[in-house]
């Protein structure tokens, strides 16, 4: 997919559930990674080494927030996923996971 067709579907994606709320940019920078072309990784994935603790995937899966709780970033990915990690199900699980916690926020619940 090239870049202005992948512009175009997250603008109208964005549009279609934002766009009475915010003013969505027509035509933003994009910055795209191509995880499966780059010579440095090639489609790779998350494993534990002998090092990891159980806890260090718990500390993945936990958002950056602000002083006062309100997520600035959050992390999502089969590497966050402590069930299922290094397959695709546990990235798209991981995707739920943080738009549940984001409406969550959202909502004040």
């Amino acid at each position: 997919m090239d870049e202005q067709m992948l512009k175009n579907g997250i603008y109208y994606t964005l549009n279609m559930f934002l766009g009475n709320k915010f003013d969505i940019p027509k035509n933003p920078k994009l910055l795209r990674s191509n995880w499966y072309n780059s010579p440095n990784f090639r489609g790779s994935y998350s494993y534990t080494s002998r090092k990891t603790r159980p806890e260090d995937r718990q500390h993945l899966l936990e958002p950056i927030t602000t002083n006062d709780g309100r997520p600035i970033i959050q992390f999502s990915g089969e590497a966050t996923n402590r069930v299922h990690p290094a397959s695709v199900h546990g990235a798209i699980e991981s995707g739920y996971r943080e738009a549940e916690r984001l409406m969550k926020f959202l909502k004040g619940n």
